[in-house]
């Protein structure tokens, strides 16, 4: 076993999902280059190995003034690993309780041989299952502290039940130098919808997370992505459109500056008949920064009258940024509809002589040309008050670029 596995396994247990958990990441081991889903971050987790992992004694204090001021019902804090809420703050609607762990779909995880998916289940002491079962907002905030080296496993099964909708906030804003392993599924059962919200601010953590969605009849979801960076930041989105009607968009834009590095995996399954889709992703990698993105469509057998449709434009600024793209299609039905699209390019200089003959400074033109090639997927978001503020975000991200 590698010693960034024994570093990572920290936590005996007597539970026999845990520990058949424990024994599939022994057998399937740590990802190296050959490892598809992890062709271009493997370098970044044997950098972990170097890494001392320790829980902080006397944490510094949260700090929360990062906290988008949007409406919500209830509020989820993982503080530095542990879960922070008050039951008064619970809606009604809204039932948070322990999750039994045996609940969680073990059998994708095999089939992905996701070793932290597994690592997740094995270590986790903060599992929690939520239930909506009317309209609800909620905000899920994963926070660490400056002083934060620690090791993380949160672990989320949200389930909407049938006719409810909610909009999930899931904000993430990493200070630290520690291991954030965040494991996530949600169900999105008849006639629900779910509008899933995910900002990532991110600072010299690793921050790995698994979003693993089941769409039922008439059941809608619909995701929304700003990344702007972090030092290692990897995310897999799973969605399965299990039944009639059943419907998805993901909409992303990632914005990788000097030393970020994210890579984001995006597998959608159409699984039955009559299903739609619809996926478009935006990155931009500058300086140094490293962005990945690997999009995935797959219709399965069956899976007649079925529409997708999967697009990705990806920029670079600068001579040592690099973006990794592969869209995907896979598809084993009749009577489909099905495209996709991917470019790379450099800003366009003939806009750039435009911004400059108005007597638009460089620096500020450049970031301009930014923004305008990344808010496309943001202006998708309906809700006013958080598209609003993901562009401010966005804004000022790009603002700060070197290139």
């Amino acid at each position: 076993m590698s010693d960034l596995l024994e570093k990572l396994l920290n936590r005996n247990t007597d539970d026999e999902t845990r520990n058949n958990a424990l024994n599939e990441v022994k057998d399937i081991g740590l990802p190296t280059n050959k490892t598809e889903r992890w062709k271009y971050s493997s370098l970044k987790l044997k950098a972990l190995e170097k890494k001392s992992f320790a829980q902080t004694d006397s944490p510094d204090e949260i700090d929360v003034s990062n906290l988008p001021q949007l409406d919500y019902t209830t509020h989820l804090r993982f503080d530095n690993g542990s879960i922070n809420f008050d039951d008064s703050v619970i809606n009604q609607g809204v039932d948070v309780t322990p999750l039994d762990t045996s609940l969680l779909p073990m059998h994708d995880y095999k089939k992905d041989k996701d070793v932290f998916a597994f690592l997740n289940v094995s270590q986790t002491h903060q599992a929690w299952h939520i239930k909506v079962s009317n309209d609800q907002s909620i905000m899920l905030s994963t926070l660490t502290s400056n002083n934060y080296t620690g090791i993380s496993n949160p672990q989320l099964l949200i389930e909407v039940e049938r006719g409810a909708t909610l909009t999930l906030y899931d904000f993430q804003n990493d200070s630290g130098n520690g291991f954030i392993n965040l494991l996530q599924n949600i169900h999105v059962n008849q006639e629900a919808s779910v509008v899933h919200i995910i900002n990532k601010d991110n600072h010299n953590s690793a921050f790995l997370q698994r979003c693993d969605v089941d769409v039922d009849s008439n059941g809608q979801y619909k995701c929304y992505v700003l990344d702007t960076g972090g030092s290692f930041n990897k995310q897999d989105v799973n969605i399965n459109l299990t039944d009639d009607n059943a419907s998805c968009e993901l909409h992303g834009a990632g914005v990788m500056g000097d030393k970020d590095h994210s890579d984001w995996k995006t597998t959608i399954s159409h699984m039955h008949p009559n299903t739609n889709s619809n996926e478009s992703f935006k990155v931009l990698a500058d300086g140094t920064g490293v962005g990945c993105f690997n999009g995935r469509i797959h219709i399965f057998r069956g899976a007649d009258n079925s529409h997708s449709a999967l697009e990705t434009g990806n920029l670079l600024s600068g001579d040592q940024a690099r973006v990794n793209v592969k869209p995907e299609l896979e598809i084993y039905a009749e009577e489909v509809t099905a495209s996709h699209g991917a470019t790379v390019g450099q800003i366009d200089e003939s806009s750039m002589f435009y911004l400059r003959a108005r007597g638009i400074p460089e620096k500020e033109a450049r970031a301009m040309l930014k923004y305008a090639f990344l808010a496309e997927p943001i202006e998708n978001i309906k809700d006013s008050n958080i598209k609003e503020h993901m562009l401010e975000l966005l804004s000022k991200k790009c603002s700060k670029l070197q290139g």
